[in-house]
C-alpha cells in the first residue's frame, strides 16, 4: 500500500534522471537518503522498482508500469494541493529551465532572485546553453528560446518580440562605405552567426513579396551573437543583432543602423514546455512570472 507521496516524487525523479545521485543533486538529498526512500517505497508497494548494479540503474517491468501512472498522479496531486492551499502556494521542489547563454545571463538570471523571494520553496535550476536542448530527452521543465517555432510536442507561449537591426560602427562605414541596397552587402564583411542546424546563418529580411534570405559571406563568424557584437564594435564588419543588446551602442554612437528601411525578420522570445494536460503548479508559477516580467521589459 502506498503510504508516502514524497517517495513517489523521488521515484519519478530517479526514473527521469537515470541515477540516484542525479536525482539526489536535484532534490538536495544525499544518495543514502534517496536510496532509503526508494527502499521504503518498494516495501510499501511490495515489489522491486529498480534493478541495481554497481554501474547501472534500470527500471523493472513493475517499475515501468508504476512510472506510467506517476506523472498523472503527481500532476493531479500538485494541482489539488495548489488549489486547496489558502494562499495557492505551489508544491515546493525544483524546476529545470534552459535558455540561450546571452538571454539567460542578461535577462532570465537577474529575475530568479525576485521569483525565489516570492516562492522560497521552489528551486530554479537554470542551464544556459546555445545548443538546442530537447526538453523531453534532456528532461527540462521549461525552455526559453529565440526562434519562430514549428509545431511539435511542445507548447509555446510568446514572451516578447525580438526586433533585429543591421548595424556597424561609424569607423567601419567610413572606411568601407555605407551600403545603400541589400545587394551592396555582398561587397562587405558580414559577421555571421555559425550555429549547427541554425537557420540564422543566413540573414532573413522582410520585403514586399515576403521573407528573403540573404546568402552573405564574411571573413569572420562565431557561434555566439555577443562575439559578433564585439567585432562590430571593433570595426570589423556589419552584423545583424537583437535590438535590445545594441540599443545603448546605437544611442551612444558606437554603432549605427545600416539600411534603416530594411526590416530584418524578427524571432519571438518564447517559453516552451512539454505538451500535456496541464502544467505543474510550480512550473506554472515561474512561467507566469516570466510572462509578467517580459511584458514590462517589452
Amino acid at each position: 500500500m502506498l503510504k508516502n507521496l514524497e517517495d513517489v516524487r523521488i521515484f519519478f525523479r530517479i526514473a527521469e534522471r537515470g541515477s540516484l545521485s542525479a536525482a539526489g543533486r536535484e532534490l538536495r538529498m544525499s544518495v543514502a537518503v534517496v536510496s532509503h526512500r526508494i527502499a521504503r517505497l518498494e516495501k510499501d508497494l511490495g515489489t522491486t522498482l529498480f534493478w541495481r548494479t554497481t554501474r547501472k540503474l534500470q527500471l523493472t517491468d513493475e517499475g515501468k508500469r508504476f512510472l506510467s501512472h506517476c506523472q498523472e498522479l503527481l500532476d493531479v496531486v500538485e494541482r489539488a494541493e495548489a488549489e486547496l492551499s489558502e494562499d495557492h502556494t505551489p508544491t515546493p521542489g525544483p524546476i529545470t529551465v534552459t535558455a540561450p547563454i546571452r538571454l539567460g545571463r542578461d535577462f532570465i538570471a537577474p529575475l530568479v532572485p525576485a521569483f525565489n523571494k516570492d516562492h522560497p520553496g521552489i528551486s530554479v535550476q537554470l542551464h544556459l546553453s546555445d545548443r538546442l536542448m530537447n526538453l523531453i530527452d534532456d528532461q527540462y521543465d521549461l525552455a526559453i528560446r529565440i526562434a519562430n517555432l514549428p509545431d511539435s510536442a511542445l507548447v509555446a507561449r510568446k514572451l516578447a518580440e525580438n526586433r533585429r537591426v543591421i548595424c556597424a560602427s561609424p569607423v567601419y562605414l567610413a572606411t568601407h562605405g555605407t551600403p545603400e541596397t541589400l545587394e551592396d552587402l555582398n561587397h562587405h564583411n558580414c559577421l555571421l552567426l555559425r550555429f549547427p542546424g541554425s537557420k540564422q546563418y543566413q540573414w532573413t529580411v522582410e520585403t514586399e513579396s515576403g521573407s528573403k534570405k540573404l546568402n552573405l559571406t564574411g571573413t569572420m563568424d562565431a557561434d555566439q551573437m555577443e562575439v559578433l557584437h564585439n567585432w562590430a564594435l571593433d570595426h570589423q564588419g556589419i552584423t545583424m543583432q537583437d535590438f535590445r543588446y545594441v540599443a545603448e551602442d546605437l544611442e551612444a554612437g558606437r554603432l549605427q543602423i545600416v539600411l534603416p528601411d530594411v526590416k530584418p525578420t524578427s524571432y519571438a522570445i518564447s517559453a516552451l514546455y512539454p505538451k500535456r494536460l496541464y502544467m505543474p503548479p510550480r512550473t506554472r508559477a515561474f512561467f507566469d512570472f516570466l510572462v509578467q516580467k517580459f511584458r514590462v521589459l517589452g
